[in-house]
């Protein structure tokens, strides 16, 4: 039966201990594709029982589980460490310590829930339920064995991440419409972190006196104290040294602007430019502690941000946008796509539309010339990419706002 389920079958057996039998069948990985679970000839790496735990030794009681398998246990406390160990052993088992997990522990399960290997092998809980009151009784709790759907696997470490108590996330901006629509945003989408506002920079000095948040979203151009000088405070404090920021901001950038943002895990984001998504995306991408860009390579997207911004009208190229920051086009291409999420041609095909936008309905230029005045050669063209971010033509866009009594297309952001 084994067999013909294109398995495979095989036995261990000590004298005076018994026999074991290990049978391996083929199963769907996590994107539904058939894996070979079996044992590789090749691979003489020594068995290991991997678990993710504050100790300095592991439980008795883990270790004899373990043993029960040959395979040794392995401690980890880092990505790094997970790094390490999957170098140097065969992990057979992935478990957590459900009694000393810390915060830290969701990076590592995140890291392992997009890892290749680890994907692939049983994922186990470990409580001690002596600590219980249960004195007789120290075992694996819940185990979950592979293949299991990301939703499912996905529901579960949310459930089980420690909440980042007395680190909430804070919107900084002096629009409250905007803050009003990020407070329900980050509410629904992160229910784990308390999310904080506040209406300026002033206030939000005032706030981080007290308060180190898991995430900053701050707005650039503010009355009395400004992003710009937020964002240099907070980089200044050893505490909030590495705190990620998410830079929202509609102003058109200056060279001068970009240096005053070259802080390193500083992420760029544009009004009206990004969606929701996108920028829930983003966020997500932080939490899930995937490694930002360094911050050179974050300042050359940045520059190539303002470049485009400052040249949106003229005929560009991938190969001169590339050339105004000095890195060749692929490079560019995948830096650019890291840190904004999508790729440079998308970025100022938007930001171009953007601007057409505001003058198909406060100016009465014909669209031809509003397609050239953007970048546009072609009208046909500029039509067929409107047509595809805003999902009406050119001109049942401008028929539409300008019908909008009292409620005129708002202006290019300031801030």
């Amino acid at each position: 039966m084994i067999a013909l389920h294109g398995g495979s079958l095989l036995l261990e057996s000590q004298p005076g201990t018994g026999s074991t039998f290990h049978i391996y069948l083929p199963l769907p990985n996590l994107s539904g594709r058939i894996i070979d679970v079996s044992p590789q000839p090749n691979d003489r790496k020594r068995r290991s029982v991997l678990l993710i735990s504050a100790l300095d030794l592991p439980p008795l009681e883990f270790v004899n589980l373990a043993r029960k398998s040959n395979a040794d246990t392995i401690l980890v406390s880092s990505i790094e460490a997970l790094n390490q160990a999957i170098g140097a052993v065969l992990p057979i088992i992935l478990a957590w310590d459900m009694d000393h997990a810390r915060p830290g522990d969701w990076l590592i399960i995140q890291h392992v829930r997009n890892h290749p290997r680890l994907c692939q092998i049983p994922f186990m809980l470990y409580r001690d339920k002596r600590a219980e009151g249960d004195a007789a009784s120290a075992e694996l709790t819940n185990v979950l064995l592979k293949p299991l759907s990301m939703q499912n696997l996905s529901d579960l470490i949310q459930s089980l991440a420690p909440l980042p108590a007395g680190a909430p996330i804070l919107v900084v901006d002096d629009d409250a419409q905007a803050r009003e629509v990020y407070l329900r945003l980050l509410s629904e989408r992160f229910a784990g972190y308390p999310v904080m506002s506040a209406e300026n920079g002033e206030v939000a000095l005032d706030v981080l006196k007290t308060v180190t948040p898991s995430l900053i979203l701050l707005d650039l151009s503010m009355p009395k104290v400004d992003g710009f000088r937020v964002l240099e405070v907070v980089r200044s404090s050893p505490r909030m040294s590495s705190t990620p920021i998410v830079v929202l901001t509609g102003r058109l950038l200056s060279f001068e602007d970009i240096k005053r943002l070259d802080y390193g895990n500083v992420m760029l984001q544009f009004k009206n430019i990004h969606s929701d998504e996108e920028l829930v995306a983003n966020i997500q991408h932080i939490f899930d502690g995937e490694a930002a860009l360094p911050q050179h390579s974050s300042q050359l997207v940045k520059q190539a941000l303002a470049y485009m911004q400052q040249n949106f009208a003229y005929t560009l190229s991938r190969a001169e946008i590339a050339a105004a920051v000095g890195v060749s086009e692929d490079y560019l291409s995948r830096i650019f796509g890291k840190e904004m999420g999508i790729p440079p041609w998308e970025y100022l095909n938007r930001y171009r539309i953007l601007r057409a936008k505001h003058l198909l309905v406060q100016s009465d230029i014909s669209i031809t010339r509003i397609a050239s005045e953007v970048g546009f050669d072609d009208p046909a063209y500029f039509s067929r990419v409107f047509q595809k971010i805003a999902a009406c033509s050119p001109r049942d866009y401008r028929l539409l706002h300008r019908s909008l009594r009292g409620s005129p297309f708002p202006t290019l952001p300031e801030n």
